[in-house]
């Protein structure tokens, strides 16, 4: 279910028409959560990992004859090869009956809707009653719990080598009967699967919402314009509570800003190949395209101002100099008709 909806959340049944006794064959009720309340912590080794494991916070509810457990969900093998990799592990918060609780004392509860029909339920669930809810992540906070540890791994050689097809000889024993040389193969051979298509995907959000890239699952690794994104990198850069990256294959931005924007690349560990490529932009939000509105509003007017300044002067300087052409004009004229009567009077 991509691009999934809070609409999208509900009750699923698969139901098998060839069962004319009970044809419900499975039952799924779908959360569709808008956040993620996550907790990783970075540890140097294993050994630091199972002794942080150790400090998982629990809660037993006696009114409603429910207790918290951490259940492993997703665990990974090492991200990388050849260098200094990352394995991860999920532990996601569940709750569970109480051991010992009669199914007597539990029909007549609250919780016995669902809790007989799944007998453990997520503590985000929506299937929990709020006010139980509210209760659980008050007390812990954080429903998922990630541990990353460094870790190293030979890297496997996938180049396609020349290899010998042996036989048997009329006497039984063993001879070479063909080589093949790397991208041949035999008439009945079966051909090896050609990687997946790339998924390529263009992607536009808005600052301070939640960014969520899949990659489908399994032991991947990620990069961002060619530099390599891992776990220690964003501890390093105090960006923990923004950034996850999860051990189911996904990278999570809680808070997505500017800088976050980029090409990311995912790729499979085993064979280097690359599974996916997320162009993300950022869409500018209504505070700041009525802020842009309002400057190129300002600018405009300002211009205009500028324009009408600028014609307004060119205006009164030409009036001026006209002013004063007509002034020296007359004043030369004034001064010929004065020099005539002289003229005239003197003789």
């Amino acid at each position: 279910m991509a691009d999934a909806e809070i609409r999208f959340g509900g009750w699923y049944r698969c139901i098998n028409p060839a069962n004319k006794i009970n044809d419900l064959a499975n039952l799924y009720f779908v959360d569709v959560s808008t956040e993620l309340k996550i907790f990783q912590k970075y540890v140097k080794n294993a050994i630091e990992a199972d002794a942080h494991r150790n400090k998982f916070k629990t809660r037993t509810f006696t009114n409603y004859d429910l207790e918290t457990f951490w259940k492993l969900t997703e665990e990974t093998e090492c991200d990388r090869c050849g260098g200094i990799g990352e394995m991860r592990r999920e532990y996601t918060c569940y709750l569970k009956v109480i051991n010992g609780t009669s199914e007597d004392r539990l029909k007549g509860s609250t919780v016995a809707s669902w809790m007989l029909l799944f007998n453990e339920v997520p503590c985000a669930s929506s299937l929990v009653p709020y006010k139980l809810r509210k209760i659980v992540h008050r007390d812990l906070r954080y429903h998922i719990n990630e541990i990353i540890f460094p870790c190293q791994r030979k890297c496997l050689d996938y180049t396609p080598k020349t290899r010998k097809i042996q036989g048997l000889d009329d006497k039984g024993h063993v001879v070479n009967v063909d080589e093949l040389a790397p991208g041949e193969f035999a008439l009945d051979e079966r051909l090896p699967p050609l990687p997946r298509k790339v998924v390529r995907r263009s992607i536009s959000k808005k600052t301070k919402h939640p960014l969520r890239l899949d990659c489908g699952g399994g032991t991947v690794y990620w990069k961002k314009d060619g530099s390599n994104i891992t776990t220690k990198a964003v501890y390093d850069s105090y960006r923990m509570k923004d950034v996850y990256i999860r051990a189911r294959g996904e990278l999570y931005i809680k808070r997505f800003s500017e800088q976050d924007e980029g090409h990311y690349f995912c790729y499979q560990t085993d064979g280097d190949y690359l599974l996916r490529t997320f162009r993300v932009k950022k869409i500018p939000d209504e505070n700041t395209k009525s802020a842009a509105v309002t400057l190129r509003m300002l600018i405009k007017a300002f211009l205009g101002v500028v324009i009408f300044v600028a014609v307004f002067s060119l205006i009164c300087d030409l009036k001026l100099k006209a002013q004063r052409f007509e002034f020296d004009h007359a004043r030369r004229v004034f001064y010929r008709r004065n020099r005539r009567k002289l003229k005239v009077t003197h003789v």
